[in-house]
């Protein structure tokens, strides 16, 4: 049996139709404009597994808070510090962006970011004494970090090439000096320590190994309002490296060494000792499964009282021109809870900035006693509040070069350092 619409109908009906069109078009554009975009602008999902396990954590953030969706802006960390300084000048800014701790001065003083206090204090799922507090120094009373995974600088040594020389691992700076002397055998191209100390690219082997060495040894740059580098502690720190390119133990090339080849040294068996940060733990499992290797916090000069850690790490921000601050600090407070800081952990293969995180489930010995050393040491992180930094690390890497090639004595290199640092600084 057909059904036939009179066409009185059919007008009516065409009619309700045209008219709803455009409401429902509307109420579409209404939801659509009821989602927020956050940009998170960071450097992390270039490296290795990390964009993974971001785009996991940010799927689960969306489907919980369906009122913003987040998009993740990658780029390779040399690009990551520009880009946020030109989007700053020219207003826009990411909501969220990752910050390597030595840009948080310079950021500072250009206002680029803004104050956290207010968001940690008001947020019931953020307590501050959670983190390590390395990254959360103040700046004039202020709070500009969040942390989110850490590095810190170790000691590593090749247990092989001790126990045939018949040594213990270093409890001293005389005890590295010597061991470094007893593991050299220049025939068999084998070196008792390298570092990387090239001015080349970053110029950051004082990052690499001086300032571990300086916090080790409990030593400062910033003492008593000034920042200097003519403390004992620093001559210490580079006596112990004059003394071991004098005696023939460092291997040849350190002064032009990116720090990849350092650590490709390493894990080949030819250096006695390296300081580098726990991060090539994990890599050493894969590239180097079968070297018989330590890892352990470098000792104080003469082996009495406690080392500290330099700290390293990957932190959160917001900018000051930030259009949805309040969605910004939400996707940030998710992220930093406890069970997504353990996920991104394991799946990142990080160390998040958070006490009480156990290692994970099948974890390797060394990656435990990393854990148990972020619980039990201190962690230092000077560079955030120091303005300038990367032109003063420059500066005390090119200090670090002309000891190392004996151009200068420890003396001279540090004086001119010292006056470079007081005109970068204006002190």
């Amino acid at each position: 049996m057909k059904h036939f619409i009179s066409r009185r109908v059919l007008l009516v009906l065409l009619a309700i139709a045209l008219i709803a069109s455009p409401l429902m078009a509307q109420g579409q554009k209404e939801d659509e404009s009821s989602v927020t975009t956050l940009r998170f602008l960071q450097w992390w999902a270039t490296e290795g597994r990390v964009e993974e396990s971001l785009e996991g954590l940010i799927a689960e953030f969306e489907a919980e808070n369906p009122e913003y969706e987040v998009e993740l802006v990658s780029l390779p960390f040399g690009e990551t510090k520009t880009q946020i300084v030109t989007n700053h000048a020219a207003g826009t800014i990411a909501d969220v962006v990752g910050l390597n701790p030595p840009w948080t001065r310079e950021f500072y003083d250009l206002g680029i970011l803004e104050p956290l206090d207010d968001y940690m204090a008001n947020d019931p799922n953020f307590n501050k004494s959670d983190y390590f507090g390395a990254s959360m120094a103040p700046i004039n009373g202020k709070t500009y970090l969040a942390p989110y995974n850490t590095l810190s600088f170790f000691l590593y040594y090749n247990v092989d090439m001790f126990e045939a020389a018949g040594l213990d691992a270093p409890e001293s700076w005389d005890d590295i000096i010597m061991a470094a002397k007893k593991l050299t055998d220049i025939n068999k191209n084998k070196y008792g320590f390298s570092l990387s100390m090239s001015e080349s690219a970053a110029g950051n082997g004082s990052i690499l190994s001086l300032y571990p060495l300086l916090y080790a040894a409990n030593g400062r740059t910033l003492v008593d309002g000034r920042y200097s580098v003519q403390t004992d502690e620093m001559v210490a720190a580079m006596n112990l490296l004059r003394t071991m390119s004098e005696n023939g133990s460092i291997m040849p090339g350190t002064t032009t060494k990116t720090e990849p080849m350092v650590y490709e040294e390493f894990s080949l068996g030819n250096i006695g000792m390296m300081i580098s940060n726990d991060g090539h733990v994990a890599t050493l499992a894969q590239s180097a499964p079968d070297l018989n290797y330590g890892i352990m916090p470098i000792p104080t000069i003469d082996g009495s009282g406690k080392a500290e850690l330099r700290h390293h790490g990957w932190d959160m921000g917001m900018p000051a021109k930030g259009k949805n601050k309040d969605g910004a600090w939400k996707f940030i407070s998710f992220l930093h809870q406890k069970d997504n800081m353990e996920r991104a952990g394991l799946e990142m293969m990080k160390n998040p900035s958070m006490y009480g995180i156990d290692a994970p489930e099948g974890a390797s010995e060394k990656i435990v006693e990393v854990k148990g050393y972020f619980e039990e040491y201190a962690m230092v992180e000077e560079l955030m509040e120091m303005p300038s930094a990367s032109a003063c690390w420059t500066e005390l890497t090119k200090a670090g070069m002309q000891i190392v090639d004996g151009s200068k004595t420890v003396d001279e290199a540090l004086a001119e350092c010292q006056k470079a640092w007081d005109r970068i600084l204006g002190q």
